[in-house]
């Protein structure tokens, strides 16, 4: 199982060597996210980290998460259709809003390099300043990818801080499940059509 991370504490994952400590998280000692901001090294910047393995190849894995199109909330299910406007696109890029049960946020979507997808939240009615995930796919010999997933969550309000408390502790085995259920989706998926 992969690590839960708690700000400000040292965690390790028995076997795997992973590692989160005031906002740096690092996977067999290679460092995959850091925020070095004196708010974070305080311990007020939840950061949640997580290792799961899929069968999915890791281009099946950033097809589905750059796929804005209807029907996302079937793969994603914190991103209901009706909250899903997409802003701008390019060929590695995409600018935007999702969310579901009146929490929404503004993402800015980078896979430059496919093998990392890192999404920035730009605007939300609940997350702000270094609020966003990054996704990290690294394929496996035996055809499976093991993804990384790092989430920040800054809150810029009063619901925003104290959902953060709640995400950091016992909201991780929430979206735990939520990460679990989309790499099922998307390994079905992928098993009708491929």
């Amino acid at each position: 199982m992969a690590a839960q991370g708690r700000v400000g504490r040292v965690t390790r994952e028995s076997g795997r060597g992973t590692r989160v400590c005031h906002g740096v998280a690092r996977v067999r000692g290679r460092k995959v996210w850091e925020d070095t901001s004196q708010e974070n090294q305080k311990g007020q910047l939840p950061v949640i980290h997580f290792v799961e393995k899929t069968t999915a190849t890791p281009e099946q894995v950033l097809a589905a998460l750059t796929d804005f199109g209807p029907g996302r909330s079937e793969v994603f299910g914190n991103s209901a259709d009706e909250y899903l406007t997409v802003h701008g696109q390019g060929a590695a890029w995409a600018d935007v809003t999702e969310g579901s049960g009146g929490i929404w946020e503004r993402l800015r979507y980078d896979w430059s390099n496919p093998r990392r997808v890192v999404m920035t939240t730009t605007d939300s009615n609940i997350w702000g300043g270094r609020s966003g995930h990054t996704y990290t796919l690294r394929a496996q010999p035996d055809g499976t990818t093991v993804l990384d997933v790092v989430v920040v969550r800054e809150g810029k309000n009063l619901k925003g801080r104290l959902t953060g408390i709640v995400l950091g502790s016992v909201g991780k085995s929430v979206l735990r499940k939520a990460l679990k259920n989309t790499l099922r989706a998307i390994e079905a998926r992928n098993t009708v059509t491929g």
